[in-house]
Formats: structure tokens, C-alpha cells, sequence
């Protein structure tokens, strides 16, 4: 494990739109329900914003 002072100071961040589910309704390879799938062929959007804390 590296210190902070071993990494540098850049930050990472991944910020992913979305999810297909976890998993099915049982563990044994069952898709999730429709209503959580996120088809691949679908077209997906989405916006963010990252912001400084200011202290106070």
C-alpha cells in the first residue's frame, strides 16, 4: 500500500452513468428484473458537476 505522499497528488475519480443490476432474482445466473436493465444498445445521458469545498 502506497502512503499518500508515495502516490502524488493526483485524484481519480470514475463516475459511471449506471449499472445493469448485481445480479438476477437468484444466484444462479437469472438476468435482473426489466425494470433494472440497461440495454447495450441503448443511448444513455447524463451530466455532473464537480465543485471545491471552500473552509470556512
Amino acid at each position: 500500500m502506497k502512503t499518500k505522499e508515495e502516490s502524488g497528488s493526483t485524484t481519480f475519480v470514475n463516475i459511471d452513468y449506471g449499472q445493469m443490476g448485481v445480479g438476477g432474482t437468484n444466484s444462479w445466473g437469472q438476468l435482473p428484473l426489466e425494470k433494472y436493465r440497461l440495454p447495450a444498445k441503448g443511448q444513455y445521458q447524463y451530466s455532473f458537476r464537480i465543485s471545491p469545498k471552500i473552509a470556512k
